[in-house]
């Protein structure tokens, strides 16, 4: 597909206008002299570059910046910057479920070994409250928009009741596009573009990357729903086991439960 086609599609319905923008980035991004600190002379414009230059920015950013936003939504992945809401929601939950949210701690992210476009950010909180209560804050974390794994939880159980946990979250995002914006590129190789070119590449660029962490969902779903249904089948009756002696509850996504009783 070259430029003219993507102009055409832009006034056709909107998923082949994405896909032509797409290709644009993937062929701009990619291309030898796109890579370089100088590209060529205004004189020589190659067809590339003389598309960019004619790209009907208008019509075209709102296509892609309302698919950015759909995908967004869609992909349930923790964004960069996002952390605050989630411990605002962690803060409501906990008092939903009448305990309270001693601490929050963020883990840096790391790589996925079977998916390298994808990064999981682990967030590990402290709740205390009564040990019966646990099982119902667990049950809250998720109905949030970012999707959480339960990946262990320690649960130290007074005699009586009280309870003092930390749980292990794991939420996943997207892995950072390596090299500049795209608009720096832009404006740098082919200045006399339209400013909105380079905003434009950059959505574009972002759109592909969480169509690329939406595409795991299904299987980031199925793995958290195993784990929050296993540990909803385990963790009640160690806890109530607990009740009037005492102990600690343990439980894992790799290695499951383990009851100390006093």
């Amino acid at each position: 597909m070259d430029l003219s086609e993507v102009r055409a599609a832009s006034r056709a319905p909107a998923w082949p206008t994405l896909l032509g923008i797409q290709l644009v980035v993937i062929a701009t991004l990619s291309g030898a002299w796109w890579r370089t600190s100088q590209g060529p002379s205004v004189a020589a414009r190659t067809p590339l570059e003389e598309g960019l230059m004619t790209l009907p920015v208008a019509e075209l950013s709102p296509a892609v910046s309302d698919s950015l936003e759909r995908t967004r939504r869609s992909a349930r992945a923790l964004a960069a910057g996002e952390e605050p809401a989630v411990e605002r929601f962690l803060g409501l939950s906990a008092g939903a479920a009448d305990l309270v949210l001693a601490g929050v701690e963020w883990r840096e992210p790391v790589a996925v070994p079977d998916a390298p476009d994808v990064l999981a950010v682990d967030c590990e909180l402290r709740v205390v409250g009564d040990a019966y209560a646990l099982p119902v804050f667990i049950d809250l974390l998720f109905r949030q928009s970012a999707l959480p794994q339960l990946r262990a939880v320690v649960a130290g159980v007074r005699p009586g009741g009280a309870m003092d946990a930390r749980l292990v979250l794991r939420f996943h995002r997207p892995a950072a596009v390596a090299g500049d914006p795209a608009s720096d590129r832009v404006e740098r190789l082919v200045p006399a573009a339209d400013p909105g070119v380079g905003p434009l590449m950059d959505d574009a660029r972002e759109l592909s990357r969480w169509r690329r962490q939406a595409a795991h969902r299904p299987a980031l779903e199925d793995a958290s729903r195993a784990l929050r249904d296993r540990a909803a089948r385990q963790l009640p009756g160690a806890l109530v086991s607990l009740w009037d002696r005492g102990g600690t509850v343990r439980w894992s996504a790799v290695d499951g439960l383990s009851v100390d009783a006093r």
